[in-house]
């Protein structure tokens, strides 16, 4: 089991155990947090005479006893004293709860009231349930356990994130490259003239009987493997594609909505071929070969379906950071994971594998590498376009998409 589907287990797990303490330590965190805007958590500090203490603790104890109702009548009745100098004051709390506030010039009762916040201190740390059996044995783990959690929430922030900071890099160096290479061509053009050239090549382009590219930079290339269609995002700027509207057009015979163009050029759109030799999908098997080659955070190979003209999609996947199949929806220019499947096994690399996927009215059951299974059933049933999926920092190449 790879460490990213552990970390999320171990979130789904640890989440729901430690619920209850959790709970119960937020809620008394954020009544400590206003005990000294709110009175009913903890009586306000009145303000005495003088800066100096005038009385002794003797003093400090006959002005509590004569206090009436509280029934003091030595220190065995006393939980603590807390001297505040600055404002003349001693606050005495009783073993009964209370806090009496004592003038410290004057030795004058300034206040008598309840002090929960002690109580809400205990249930806090969990030693008012059973001492330091709760405290250090229920609510300690829990606290480590909220720390493992943020760590491993981070962790899994980061990857992502760093892997899109790696891309942006290694686009902007790419650019920098190409610029300098053009100026020096360009230089080198202008020192020697040559004369026009008559039979340069126009540039390579996809083959549109194989495959109508919607997002990404896509190729196609025959040779002892057969026709291989590959997603290649390190060629690919993240610009939208110009003829991405025109594509529409010729898959699904109509002008495209503005829905379609909003997700084909969305800044969450993923790369998506399709096949056009596969006309509208809804029901039966899809199968195809996928070669994982490379990829910045992980390695990834979908199989498209349900393409719309709206630009929306489903598709299911493998890739090597969860190292299952999953099924995700593609819609207004994000993609959410309806599905995992719960068999989990790391692919090698440049090895080609099979992704299958079988739809028998709303219910659909998909296999990668013949034992990574997804079963699901889906809320209505499908009826689009079928092409090839990867993702924004992967390398993957495919052959053989057929359907039965």
């Amino acid at each position: 089991m790879s460490f990213n589907v552990l970390n999320r287990r171990v979130h789904y797990w640890a989440s729901f155990i430690i619920s209850i303490p959790l709970l119960i330590m937020i809620l008394t965190g954020v009544l400590l947090q206003v005990k000294k805007q709110w009175t009913w958590v903890q009586p306000p500090e009145l303000r005495g005479t003088g800066t100096a203490p005038a009385i002794g603790l003797a003093e400090i104890l006959t002005s509590v006893k004569q206090v009436p109702g509280m029934h003091v009548s030595s220190w065995d009745d006393v939980n603590r004293i807390d001297v505040r100098p600055d404002r003349g004051l001693a606050k005495v709390w009783l073993q009964n709860g209370y806090e009496v506030q004592v003038d410290l010039g004057t030795g004058a009762v300034l206040q008598t009231a309840y002090r929960r916040s002690d109580l809400i201190e205990t249930i806090h740390d969990g030693s008012f349930f059973g001492g330091d059996w709760t405290k250090l044995g229920l609510f300690l783990p829990t606290g480590v356990t909220l720390l493992l959690l943020w760590l491993g929430g981070m962790w899994m922030w980061w990857v992502p994130y760093g892997a899109k900071r790696r891309i942006r890099r290694k686009r902007a160096k790419a650019s920098q490259i190409r610029a300098a290479v053009l100026l020096a061509l360009a230089a080198t053009a202008l020192a020697c003239r040559p004369a026009p050239a008559t039979d340069t090549p126009a540039p390579a382009t996809p083959d549109s009987a194989v495959i109508v590219p919607l997002v990404g930079n896509w190729s196609v290339s025959t040779g002892g493997e057969g026709t291989v269609v590959t997603g290649d995002a390190t060629q690919w700027d993240g610009q939208p594609r110009p003829d991405a509207l025109s594509a529409g057009a010729r898959l699904f015979g109509v002008t495209p909505p503005a829905s379609f163009e909003a997700n084909v050029t969305a800044p969450g759109a993923f790369p998506i071929a399709v096949d056009p030799s596969i006309g509208t999908f809804t029901g039966g098997t899809l199968s195809v070969d996928f070669k994982l080659v490379d990829g910045e955070s992980d390695q990834i190979a979908g199989l498209a379906f349900d393409i719309r003209p709206t630009g929306e999609y489903l598709y299911v996947r493998y890739n090597t950071r969860d190292d299952n199949v999953a099924l995700w929806r593609f819609a207004g220019g994000e993609r959410a994971r309806i599905a995992d499947g719960t068999d989990h096994r790391r692919l090698p690399l440049d090895t080609w594998h099979s992704l299958t996927m079988t739809l028998d009215g709303t219910s659909l059951s998909a296999t990668a590498a013949g034992d990574l299974r997804l079963r699901y059933t889906l809320d209505s049933p499908v009826d689009g376009r079928v092409g090839y999926w990867t993702k924004r920092d992967s390398i993957t190449s495919f052959r053989n998409l057929r359907v039965q």
